[in-house]
């Protein structure tokens, strides 16, 4: 996603930005894997609970691949938590968005701290069963922030972070939620 379209700052311009923002967002959701509704049938089942159906439609497990994607990940979400704790919340954020903004803040840094912790991890030689948990708080904490930053305007440059992340996000979820495609983590 390089950038949105320039458009002025009437209110019509800026419900414009807010709806491209919401179309961008739930556009990079959809990489992410079963994010339709937020409910509980979206969310990867712990490994344990899955059927051998379903365990078959994960991917292959490999070990380096994984933690390549995590060590990639770590920075990548890190980049969208500096841009959005830097952002001039005076002239973008409204007083209806406020609480939306904060929350952002906090689910985002939330997530850099789990995606830290699954990458760590993943180095120490920790497999899919020990590290399924740490992935699935990332991926709740994730679909929670995307639905505050629905409710507020985000410029070019961090809306760019936030679909970098995604990206890296959609490569690691096959080896993780059998509702993903297993061909693309490989």
């Amino acid at each position: 996603m390089s950038s949105l379209p320039r458009i002025q700052s009437t209110p019509v311009g800026l419900f414009a930005r807010v709806s491209l923002l919401a179309v961008s967002l739930l556009l990079a959701a959809g990489a992410l894997g079963g994010c339709a509704g937020d409910g509980a049938a979206n969310r990867p089942a712990h490994l344990s609970n899955l059927t051998p159906e379903q365990v078959a439609k994960l991917a292959t497990w490999n070990q380096e691949r994984v933690t390549a994607i995590a060590n990639e990940l770590t920075p990548a979400i890190n980049d969208v938590y500096v841009s959005v704790t830097t952002l001039q919340t005076g002239s973008q954020i409204g007083s209806g968005q406020a609480n939306a903004f904060l929350r952002l803040k906090d689910r985002v840094r939330v997530a850099r701290n789990e995606s830290r912790h699954l990458a760590t991890m993943l180095k120490d030689g920790q497999g899919r069963t020990d590290t399924v948990h740490s992935y699935m708080r990332l991926m709740t904490v994730v679909r929670d922030a995307r639905t505050d930053a629905r409710k507020m305007f985000l410029e070019a440059p961090t809306m760019d972070k936030i679909a970098q992340a995604a990206d890296l996000l959609r490569r690691l979820s096959p080896y993780y939620d059998p509702q993903s495609n297993a061909n693309a983590g490989a």
